[in-house]
């Protein structure tokens, strides 16, 4: 779950799961349930689960990200809900305002299939400059590739550069997040190519499922731009 309150509210937020249909229903240690529905309140995890890759931990400018971990045994989950509570009961009435990024539910028991890679990257409207008080290089360029839409959260832009053929691959950088088949590039800086070398630079488009649990290093060779000094601006 993520949110973000708002202001300094003294609010609780708790996450609440409903199940149902099961005479008998063992959740955590509460067991043979004789109601059809019946509500429960997990407790937060303090860290991410092992098994969930959480790229962006640490890093939620504001939001506060929850994880949960539940086990159910002959019930079936129907509804999830989110529980404020007030921390100051003497108070009458206390307006907030919660902002709710995210609510995920995620079977681990399924086998997760790695998504299919993007086709037909290719790229378009491709702008070199050179600031005159840095001397540093930049491109600008539009992304296109093809990918059905289906079960698909967003699309993950990485980008790598080198400056010879000679040398290590520089450092993965992850440029963005797109949410179609496009994504444009603008001020990217690059490295000077090293004659007779020309410099090089590798692009690579990374579907992420909406179920995704684990999000798997990018795969590299999708498309590869190779460049010299007198590269001109080309549309």
């Amino acid at each position: 779950m993520v949110y973000r309150l708002e202001g300094s509210p003294n609010i609780a937020v708790s996450l609440e799961l409903t199940t149902q249909d099961a005479p008998l229903c063992n959740v955590e240690s509460v067991s043979e349930l004789t109601v059809q529905h019946q509500t429960h309140t997990p407790t937060s995890l303090q860290d991410p689960p092992s098994f969930l890759t959480d790229l962006q931990h640490g890093k939620s400018s504001g939001w506060v990200k929850r994880y949960y971990e539940v086990q159910l045994s002959g019930c079936f989950l129907t509804s999830l809900s989110v529980h404020f509570s007030n921390l100051m009961p003497d108070k009458e009435e206390q307006n907030f305002v919660c902002r709710i990024g995210e609510i995920r539910a995620l079977d681990v028991s399924l086998p997760l299939l790695p998504p299919v890679l993007p086709t037909d990257l290719s790229l378009s409207h491709v702008l070199w400059r050179r600031d005159e008080q840095s001397n540093q290089l930049f491109v600008s360029l539009t992304l296109h590739w093809s990918h059905s839409m289906d079960n698909i959260r967003h699309f993950r832009i990485y980008c790598r550069g080198v400056t010879c053929h000679r040398t290590p691959d520089s450092q993965t950088h992850l440029l963005g997040l797109s949410y179609a088949c496009i994504y444009r590039v603008v001020d990217l800086a690059v490295p000077d190519p090293c004659p007779p070398a020309p410099g090089r630079l590798e692009f690579t488009v990374q579907p992420v499922n909406k179920d995704v649990i684990e999000i798997l290093p990018p795969e590299w060779g999708q498309l590869v731009l190779e460049f010299v000094e007198q590269t001109q601006t080309e549309v």
